[in-house]
């Protein structure tokens, strides 16, 4: 926790929290775990409901210990800490008659569906909305709900190929214009984690809307759509000036004394002063003096001066490790970093400062790990883990029996048919 340590999530007290009361039905993979991540966060209630073997993300490696079982993958712990698990097979009848019950008791639906697909079984938006005009469905497909594409598959690699970001990533053009790399784009599937945001956002402004006297609505988020949207200022680029801007136009990164890459951007657009303050520093290594007369020679041709410039940093980097460029250029106001490997991050004493990194108990491991916690501090409605990453079909009992009703022996037969 951000905000007075971290003794509550020991505790398992929970803090004050913006969305507590408010029940989520996760029916997702990994295009809205995300979602139901940050919502459980908030203090929503997150059910994820699973089929019967288990979310497709329970076989995502690596796996701790490198026991390959569905309560061990990393990647499932990261995306779906906080939340509660049961199973249900929503493809078949008694399972969608299960799921329009439980839907009755939330507030919010997450699915990540193919369009069409839980209309066609009836429980898609549109009959659970009949049912209950005050729910809140959010879906979160490929190319969203409507559209030419609607239909169509995609991938975090398809969203950010259509959706225009892996155009402008990637490394700098020769002299001639020419491209020998290909376009490249982030690991850790960027525009799925984006597009969940965005469900996240539309989920709260809809729970805003209903609180305020409005009905509840249909959320449709696009992956590519999302995807677009973080090309950021490139799109207005060319439509006013005429121009695509080339990849990695505005990443420099240089390999620092230590062999470590150090990213040191230049910007783009640097007035007289920003120019002054980097020809300063690299006045330390007698490097700055022919830029000088560069720059009085041919003032106009500035796609020389900012080649030259990159070539000047590098040779300034690579006389030093990086840490030591780090400062230097974070002391003379540049936002200058190292490239940190994981594990160096969890040694970052400011992210530890904040109380960043969360400690979460696995009880069933006897083991206690450290995870990735709030993206923000709420200093009123601290985010906080109420539980860590559930096991497949935990909370069958505590859902199904305790909380809508059903008997041992109903369960049991559910249990035995395939469908829980």
């Amino acid at each position: 926790m951000k905000d007075g340590g971290d003794e509550r999530y020991a505790e398992g007290a929970a803090p004050p929290s913006a969305l507590a009361g408010v029940r989520v039905l996760e029916v997702a993979d990994e295009q809205g775990e995300y979602c139901g991540r940050l919502l459980s966060g908030m203090g929503a209630d997150v059910i994820k409901v699973e089929p019967p073997g288990g979310s497709s993300t329970r076989a995502y490696p690596p796996f701790a210990g490198d026991v390959v079982h569905h309560d061990r993958s990393l990647y499932f712990w990261h995306y779906n800490v906080g939340k509660r698990s049961v199973t249900m097979d929503i493809l078949r009848p008694e399972g969608q008659r299960l799921f329009r019950r439980l839907a009755a008791t939330a507030a919010v639906v997450v699915e990540t569906f193919s369009p069409g697909q839980l209309d066609d079984l009836g429980v898609g938006a549109v009959a659970l909305r009949g049912a209950d005009p005050g729910l809140i469905v959010a879906s979160i497909t490929p190319f969203g709900q409507g559209g030419p594409y609607r239909a169509f598959p995609g991938t975090d690699l398809t969203a950010m190929a259509l959706g225009g970001s892996a155009a402008v990533c990637g490394y700098s053009p020769a002299p001639d214009g020419a491209y020998d790399t290909p376009p490249l784009v982030c690991e850790g599937n960027q525009a799925l984690q984006t597009a969940a945001i965005y469900a996240a956002h539309g989920i709260l402004a809809a729970l805003l809307h209903r609180e305020a006297g409005g009905s509840g609505q249909h959320v449709d988020v696009s992956v590519e759509e999302a995807a677009a949207s973080i090309t950021e200022w490139h799109v207005p680029m060319y439509t006013f000036a005429d121009a695509v801007v080339p990849r990695g136009i505005l990443g420099l990164q240089c390999r620092a004394r230590d062999g470590v890459w150090v990213s040191c951007i230049i910007p783009e657009f640097f007035g007289p002063h920003v120019l002054e303050t980097l020809l300063g520093l690299l006045d330390q290594d007698g490097l700055a003096g022919p830029l000088r007369d560069a720059q009085a020679g041919a003032a106009d041709d500035r796609a020389e001066m900012r080649r030259r410039l990159e070539d000047a940093v590098a040779a300034f980097v690579a006389r030093r490790d990086a840490e030591e460029v780090y400062r230097l250029g974070q002391s003379h106001g540049f936002p200058w970093a190292p490239v940190r490997t994981a594990d160096e991050a969890l040694d970052d004493p400011h992210l530890h400062d904040r109380g960043f990194f969360v400690e979460v108990r696995h009880e069933e491991l006897d083991a206690t790990y450290p995870y990735a916690g709030a993206p923000f501090v709420a200093s009123r409605t601290p985010w906080w883990f109420a539980r860590r990453p559930p096991l497949l079909g935990e909370h069958n009992a505590e859902v199904y029996g305790a909380e809508l009703g059903m008997t041992a022996a109903d369960m049991a037969r559910l249990a035995a048919a395939g469908v829980i």
